[in-house]
């Protein structure tokens, strides 16, 4: 089955963030240090927190404060290999509950992901891709990329064509030149200025 097969390849590819003791760390530091708070008051935080990181002109930071943290990015990922219901990103991230639930909220929240019901009794959602959420998948890809260029200390898995399976090189190039622009000498201009 087509379904099988997404958990099937996103379990091959867990890899990805193989170290889920680090991720585990950060899960129970969230926890005792704001086990507390309602819901209402995590999201409030979280509203904060987006709004002192995105309070410049600076898209970068703006972009940051969308996205969240790495368990978004790690949902955000497995939604582009194929997963959308709940029971799946848990099975795939090994995250608890709770913090699922706030993540999936707040990218729901932020447009990357959007609610799509698949059952009606009882009443079910799965999440999935909106445009603003597949056109942050090559920021991953171009983020595994360097990772592997960087810090290859351990086997990674690999991002291959899914009708080839020949591995893809992930780079970020100028629309208008083709040039890479990690090759380019850049600086920030406020938009609408003529650069002098």
């Amino acid at each position: 089955r087509a379904r099988d097969a997404v958990a099937a390849n996103v379990a091959a590819t867990a890899s990805f963030c193989s170290d889920r003791s680090v991720m585990n760390r950060t899960h129970h530091h969230t926890i005792n240090s704001t086990r507390r708070l309602t819901p209402e008051a995590y999201r409030y935080q979280d509203a904060m927190d987006c709004e002192k990181i995105s309070g410049g002109k600076c898209a970068i930071a703006h972009g940051v404060a969308r996205v969240g943290d790495a368990w978004s990015m790690m949902i955000l990922r497995d939604a582009g290999l194929g997963l959308s219901r709940f029971d799946e990103f848990h099975k795939s991230l090994g995250i608890a509950p709770n913090i699922l639930t706030r993540r999936l909220t707040m990218l729901v929240d932020q447009g990357l992901l959007k609610r799509r019901q698949y059952c009606d009794r009882p009443p079910r959602d799965e999440f999935v891709l909106t445009e603003a959420g597949r056109d942050y998948l090559p920021i991953l890809h171009a983020l595994s990329a360097w990772t592997q260029r960087h810090f290859a200390d351990r086997q990674f898995s690999q991002l291959v064509d899914a009708q080839t399976a020949v591995p893809v090189e992930p780079v970020v190039v100028d629309r208008v030149t083709g040039r890479p622009t990690g090759e380019m000498v850049l600086r920030l201009v406020e938009s609408g200025l003529s650069e002098g």
